[in-house]
């Protein structure tokens, strides 16, 4: 996978709600280029390299003259898949306006959840395209620390394809439309039981298979030692390292 594929550019007007959508995405994707208004976002595309665009637009009236239209061709050429974020009523005539663009349209409000999947399912599909794409391992974290999840994509981002996921609903889904090689998960993520989660992941026939690295605070004795009993493939102690990470994958993932 090209490097540039974790690349995303976020379009948009600077409000609550769009900020609370660029903290959710810093959080699955390590590098996320901001382009407030229009000023500069011709160059941002002509210049940059991007796996994906996500425009948010609260008022449609204010992009009447939206700079991106200029860029269908580069867009088109570069293959990159365009996100739209939007009320109902706007996303019609957003798309319309940029009818040469292939454009997957999101409500507003916006859940977390739809946008991690609907961004690896386009992201896989542009990867699929580029010439100097391979076959690559498949591998599903299901995190929601910023830092392990930035060490996971800089340590196995060039080696592996990764899926962020929020969930481990979500990490089935991922599955079934991508398939993976290995899940990595955080035993200990809000509102999930993690014995319940590992145990789910090695008795479903899906991903029974699967070998599954969970993920652990140090000073979580008591939920070590359970996650241990259960048999995960292997349980790593945070901070994670990407020695460690190497090693793991290259054990596990044959």
């Amino acid at each position: 996978m090209k490097e540039s594929s974790k690349n995303v550019l976020l379009i948009g007007e600077l409000s609550r709600e769009f900020d609370s959508l660029h903290e959710s995405l810093k959080l699955y994707y390590p590098t996320v280029k901001v382009e407030l208004g229009t000023s500069d976002i011709e160059s941002a595309i002509t210049d940059g390299s991007f796996g994906l665009i996500v425009i948010f637009i609260e008022v449609f009236v204010k992009w009447k003259h939206f700079p991106i239209k200029k860029c269908e061709k580069d867009i088109i050429k570069k293959n990159i898949p365009v996100v739209l974020i939007s009320d109902s009523e706007d996303l019609a005539a957003v798309k319309s306006y940029l009818s040469e663009i292939h454009i997957e349209a999101i409500e507003r409000p916006v859940q977390i959840s739809e946008l991690v999947e609907c961004f690896n399912k386009l992201m896989s599909k542009s990867n699929s395209n580029w010439p100097s794409a391979v076959h690559k391992r498949k591998i599903i974290v299901v995190e929601n620390d910023k830092d392990t999840i930035n060490v996971i994509a800089k340590s196995l981002g060039m080696i592996y394809d990764i899926y962020f996921v929020p969930s481990v609903g979500d990490a089935f889904v991922s599955y079934g439309r991508n398939g993976a090689d290995m899940i990595m998960m955080n035993y200990s993520m809000p509102n999930t039981d993690g014995a319940n989660s590992l145990k789910m992941f090695q008795v479903a026939n899906a991903t029974r298979d699967i070998p599954v690295v969970c993920i652990e605070n140090e000073d979580s004795k008591y939920k070590i030692q359970e996650c241990m009993e259960l048999n995960p493939a292997a349980c790593l102690i945070r901070p994670v390292t990407k020695d460690l990470l190497l090693e793991i994958t290259s054990k596990h993932i044959i």
